[in-house]
């Protein structure tokens, strides 16, 4: 069965409102005073808030010895500022402790890559440092708590971020802990024969059902439903997690083909909550398709108009000390294509697009409108490359004009029988109720039953 997290996702949240923070802050602001009273120091508080406002020849820390220390201009600072808040790997649950079950061992390390202790030097270096480390910067979220602690963040510095990871490792439960094989209808992946999921013992508490308790798409909604903040009590609107992403990546891990449905633990999320909020979604790790189709139709109503949707095989496994990278390869992707209303026709002199990396696609050889070009991948190990996809169905061309010319290869096949038996050609597949030359085989009586086929052009008119 798929349920809730037992281990109470946000137990550590429960606690730590909004009121209990501004008490901690005030009675902090009172023990540094003291402090400052204490040693006749006096308090002053018109610090600037950012260095924009430091003069160029003035530095951020006032020296009393100007022979021991020397004097760096903002600029200087700005760089050394930048150089210790960026790293070249993705930052794992900024500002939120890590869960060792959803790294890898060499992630453990990925913190030592940006020295974060430069924010408590002073309020300056704080302002700064937080804008640079959000921009500079990829994140990627293991835990739907470290997500939820991130809306401590401002607004203005969280808006700055355009692409966001999500990985989301399914757990197991039962009443013992042990390795239980979930193999599916196909393998977990190429590299792995046989799923062996770990199963954790039951916490204490927890309900004790029978059988064995997922904790995978609910698990998913919870991190869709971070997404969303809380309503402000004079607004309408919720506000986002997120206001400028526009690509977003889900690693799903230890998804096994033999989960109950899920789409309803994230359906009225993303249907009247979240909407269309990303231009491009990459997710991995799904289940079989015939397990998980629902759940893509979920995923998909995510994008907006002409977004793209990839889906590949994992990129993560479980393992005894934590998880295992794999190779992720075979994209399939789909372009979603809203449905235009009546008298909305797509323009055939629509805008060429353009991607700062990729710059202009290539000119196409189809008819203008026909097609779309979007900047995609094949592979995680190889570079983006310009893919073009069908607008009517959204699937990319190479597959569209392949499925053509097998069809076109059927109907030569067809022909050549026939002429080497000496026969005129026939269609092979000609109604039941009308035979070669055009007569009804059947009278009235014998198509009462049958359903009624209406001309579409009739039907609109």
């Amino acid at each position: 069965m798929e349920g809730p997290d037992p281990e109470l996702r946000l137990s550590t949240l429960q606690d730590d409102t909004l009121l209990g923070e501004s008490k901690r802050h005030a009675d902090e602001i009172q023990r540094l005073k003291f402090l400052l009273r204490k040693h006749n120091i006096e308090c002053d508080t018109s610090l600037p808030v950012t260095i924009k406002y430091v003069s160029k020849n003035a530095s951020l820390v006032k020296s009393t010895n100007d022979d021991l220390k020397p004097l760096l201009p903002a600029e200087i600072l700005l760089r050394i500022l930048g150089f210790a808040l960026t790293s070249p790997v993705p930052i794992i649950d900024p500002f939120y402790s890590l869960r060792n079950q959803n790294i890898t061992m060499i992630e453990r390390f990925s913190r030592q890559y940006i020295n974060i202790q430069c924010l408590a030097v002073s309020q300056v270096f704080k302002t700064e440092g937080l804008r640079i480390l959000l921009e500079n910067n990829e994140f990627v979220f293991t835990q739907a708590v470290a997500l939820e602690n991130f809306a401590k963040v401002s607004p203005q510095l969280r808006s700055t971020i355009k692409h966001v990871t999500f990985r989301v490792v399914g757990r197991y439960y039962d009443d013992v802990a042990r390795n239980v094989d979930l193999t599916g209808n196909g393998c977990y992946h190429d590299t792995i024969p046989r799923f062996l999921a770990p199963v954790q013992a039951r916490p204490y508490g927890m309900v004790n059902d029978n059988g064995i308790q997922a904790y995978c798409w609910f698990q998913l909604g919870d991190f869709l439903r971070a997404m969303q903040l809380p309503r402000g009590m004079m607004s309408k609107d919720r506000p986002k997690l997120f206001p400028g992403i526009s690509t977003m990546r889900l690693d799903l891990v230890n998804f096994c083909d033999h989960l109950p449905l899920g789409m309803s633990a994230f359906a009225a999320t993303v249907r009247w909550h979240l909407g269309r909020i990303v231009d491009e979604l990459v997710v991995t790790g799904l289940p079989d398709l015939e397990a998980s189709i629902d759940e893509q139709m979920i995923l998909k109503n995510l994008l907006r108009d002409e977004g793209i949707f990839s889906s590949g095989c994992p990129a993560f496994v479980s393992v005894n000390d934590g998880l295992k990278s794999l190779p992720v390869y075979g994209y399939n992707h789909h372009v979603v294509t809203l449905k235009k209303g009546p008298g909305k026709k797509v323009s055939k002199k629509s805008p060429t697009p353009h991607h700062p990396e990729g710059g202009k696609p290539p000119k196409s050889t189809h008819p203008a409108g026909h097609t779309i070009w979007k900047w995609a991948k094949e592979q995680d190990d190889e570079p983006k490359q310009w893919i073009e996809f069908d607008r009517a169905s959204g699937r990319p061309m190479s597959e569209v004009e392949e499925e053509e010319d097998d069809e076109y290869d059927d109907s030569d096949d067809q022909i050549t029988f026939g002429t080497l038996l000496g026969l005129p050609f026939l269609p092979m597949f000609a109604p039941p109720h009308v035979n070669q030359g055009g007569d009804e085989l059947y009278d009235d009586a014998d198509l009462e039953g049958m359903p009624e086929l209406l001309d579409p052009e009739q039907g609109a008119a």
